[in-house]
């Protein structure tokens, strides 16, 4: 029996609904555990320059402030790095305001997150592929779904401000920053090519000079589009011209800065030739392919593709050659291996892992949508089989998604660490998450008093999503001057050598 219009409609429904729900059960319990976020280490180192300028001139002005972020980013750059816009995002730390405003951090991050993926997954399907708009926004939901529950690690994605916005809040900028150049060389109206044009050449400094992967993978999406754009507008290409020449400065003085040679001598002998780098990182990607997906990561996949045959059913686009696209992804992806391979000889620290998953999983929601679309869209190779799949479709799919789900979760032995939205639950519900910042709360009442020399005892409730680290025994250790620093004590450290 063929599947009529009446059958479509309840399998998009259904679809629909799940997206929906599935978006906000992750959302609800992420942003609950916000509000019990505390910030570590650089989140004092990078706060600092703002935090004396408020201490000496609390009415400080916005020219004040932007002239402290600027300093201490040209400080930055000729003294440890290059990443000029991650800093100048890291200077505005929200413990700077207060330490009752730093939950706003982990807001703004999965906000940011949700928002430019949904954006950039809704540009993609409906002006490239040329589905309708509710498709679209209904993979842009399950895409942000599944990036945040699957985030590499949600403590220095999310909840740890410095690490979250120098790499999941600059890659979230370079998701906005290509679906404007998409819209700039594909939009149907003359007015939104101009506006994701403009839009697109003014964000092109943030990528440029964001961490390397970022960085990276950016000239990459920019050089693509213009050749894009060459072959198909010839003169008209020139608009982009602008945006190309910002992001080739930004991404040369990212990379060029004294700054990373001084860094650099703190891993003599760590990395990788060039060469050998790039070589590895496509090993790399084959390492990483299952620890990046996992049974949780089979779960998103077919909840993505369930949408994504829905989302394509009617488009006209010719979804030919799905190997090369899946080629040229898998180069994109692994190009995220390459920074630390060449600095540190490994794949990569865990926050600067979120930034390549998250690569990884954006590229691999495209390709379940070209793949949809290359077997099932109007012209789709398997279309008449899927036609024939019976009225009972949309049931079909939400009971293979219940199942597969079911089943990842009762294998999974680390739930609240594999499923993002489940921690969060997790440690909200358990009273972890509030047991912690209580501790935290206590640390900053004896941080404000008199006392010169505080020692702490450890923390008992260290929640992992929260909990970036701890103290030292030792005054000395970097993480315990810069508390020293911050709140002018003589000395601060963890008693009995617990840290």
């Amino acid at each position: 029996m063929l599947m009529n219009g009446h059958d479509k409609k309840l399998a998009f429904g259904m679809i629909c609904a799940l997206y929906i729900a599935a978006f906000a059960v992750t959302l609800i319990p992420m942003y609950r555990l916000a509000l019990y976020s505390v910030p570590w280490y650089d989140d004092y180192s990078y706060g600092i320059p703002l935090h004396v300028l408020f201490t000496v001139n609390p009415d400080a002005g916005l020219l004040d402030i932007l002239k402290t972020v600027v300093e201490s980013v040209r400080v930055e750059w000729w003294a440890w790095q290059g990443t000029f816009s991650s800093i100048f995002l890291m200077s505005f730390s929200p413990i700077v305001f207060g330490e009752e405003y730093y939950f706003l951090g982990a807001l703004f991050l999965i906000s940011i997150l949700a928002a430019t993926t949904i954006f950039f997954v809704y540009t993609v399907c409906t002006v490239v592929f040329g589905c309708r708009r509710v498709s679209g926004i209904i993979m842009g939901l399950g895409t942000a779904t599944a990036l945040i529950n699957t985030i590499h690690t949600s403590q220095a994605g999310f909840y740890w401000y410095n690490a979250g916005v120098h790499y999941v809040g600059m890659h979230s900028i370079f998701f906005l920053w290509t679906a404007f150049l998409i819209r700039s060389v594909r939009g149907e109206k003359k007015f939104v090519r101009y506006v994701g044009t403009v839009l697109g050449t003014l964000l092109s400094v943030a990528p440029a000079g964001a961490n390397f992967v970022t960085a990276l993978q950016g000239l990459g999406v920019i050089c693509a589009v213009v050749c894009y754009a060459v072959i198909r507008e010839k003169y008209g290409s020139l608009r982009l011209l602008p945006a190309f020449l910002i992001y080739a400065f930004g991404f040369y003085m990212n990379v060029r800065a004294p700054g990373n040679s001084v860094r650099a001598r703190s891993y003599v002998g760590w990395g990788y030739s060039p060469i050998k780098a790039v070589l590895l990182s496509f090993k790399e990607g084959i390492l990483k392919l299952w620890t990046f997906t996992g049974l949780v990561g089979i779960v998103f996949i077919v909840f993505l593709a369930s949408g994504a045959v829905l989302a394509v059913w009617n488009t006209e686009f010719k979804y030919t050659r799905p190997w090369l696209f899946a080629a040229v992804s898998y180069v994109l992806y692994c190009t995220g291996f390459t920074p630390s391979l060449y600095s540190l000889g490994h794949a990569g620290l865990g926050r600067t892992l979120n930034a390549v998953k998250l690569t990884f999983w954006m590229l691999l929601v495209l390709n379940i949508i070209y793949i949809s679309g290359y077997l099932f869209g109007r012209n789709g190779r398997m279309r008449n089989t899927a036609e024939r799949f019976g009225i009972k479709t949309g049931v079909v799919y939400a009971a293979i998604l219940f199942a597969t789900a079911a089943g990842a979760y009762g294998l999974s032995t680390n739930r609240a660490g594999t499923i993002a939205g489940f921690g969060a639950y997790y440690y909200v519900h358990s009273g972890e998450a509030f047991n912690f910042r209580e501790q935290y709360l206590e640390r900053v009442q004896v941080l404000k008093s008199e006392e010169k020399d505080v020692v702490f005892e450890t923390y008992r409730f260290r929640p992992w999503m929260l909990c970036a680290g701890e103290l030292s025994d030792d005054p000395e250790a970097e993480e315990n001057r810069l508390v020293e620093e911050w709140y002018k004590k003589d000395s601060v450290r963890i008693r009995n050598g617990e840290g």
